[in-house]
């Protein structure tokens, strides 16, 4: 089974893009799996705790960047 990965992404006026989290899925999951889940059956996890959780994810444990053409 493949390693599961989490990004986490944020758009705003549509012309910024900033990189939130990126780093082992496992990680986020269990932040989130004793939380209740919102009516559309997501999680919610604030900015602030992805951006401290991405503080302590090795690079070799994060999705490589790669530039469109």
């Amino acid at each position: 089974m493949a390693a599961s990965s989490g990004l986490g992404v944020n758009s705003f006026m549509k012309a910024v893009v900033t990189e939130e989290y990126n780093g082992p899925g496992a990680s986020v999951w269990a932040m989130v799996s004793h939380k209740p889940r919102l009516k559309n059956g997501q999680y919610q996890v604030a900015l602030s705790t992805l951006r401290r959780l991405m503080q302590s994810v090795d690079k070799e444990h994060r999705l490589e960047r790669v530039a469109e053409a």
